[in-house]
């Protein structure tokens, strides 16, 4: 067994767990938004198979400050958020009609830092691991718009 770090830092991060509501409330990144940045990173389509992924360990640790300084992991912490707002033409409502125009309101995490701790079999981290080095798509911090500020890896 082998443990990768990965460090997520970007100007904004944005991992919601209800990415179709007209509310979308940012969260910490939980394990379902890294594996989907690790798909990102290997080429990986949503219908394609992510065997290998589902069998990797995943730890976050928050490690912003206010200031959007590193800090001690165990120091508690309060993420500054932004509130954007989005008019959505034609939304499809919970019934799946088309038709109406929605505002949508996105809240984003001003400077997140997390430290992400991947591990798993040492075949399946070599792979991962080279794929974050060289991502086949943009790895994105919860949304496209929340580019990550420095490479994922630190080499």
């Amino acid at each position: 067994m082998k443990t990768l770090e990965i460090k997520l830092n970007g100007m904004l991060g944005a991992w919601s767990t209800a990415p179709k509501s007209e509310w979308r409330l940012t969260t910490d990144p939980k394990t379902s938004h890294i594996l989907g940045l690790l798909a990102c990173c290997m080429g990986l389509g949503r219908d394609d198979d992510w065997g290998d992924l589902k069998t990797l360990t995943i730890a976050v640790h928050d490690t912003t400050d206010t200031q959007g300084e590193t800090m001690d992991c165990s120091t508690p912490v309060r993420v500054v958020r932004m509130r954007d707002y989005h008019t959505v033409k034609d939304a499809v409502t919970n019934d799946g009609s088309p038709g109406r125009s929605v505002i949508t309101q996105r809240e984003y995490a001003i400077a997140p830092s997390y430290r992400v701790d991947i591990t798993g079999n040492d075949a399946i981290i070599a792979k991962v691991a080279e794929a974050v080095r060289k991502p086949v798509w943009q790895p994105y911090l919860g949304r496209r718009c929340c580019v990550p500020s420095a490479p994922l890896v630190r080499t």
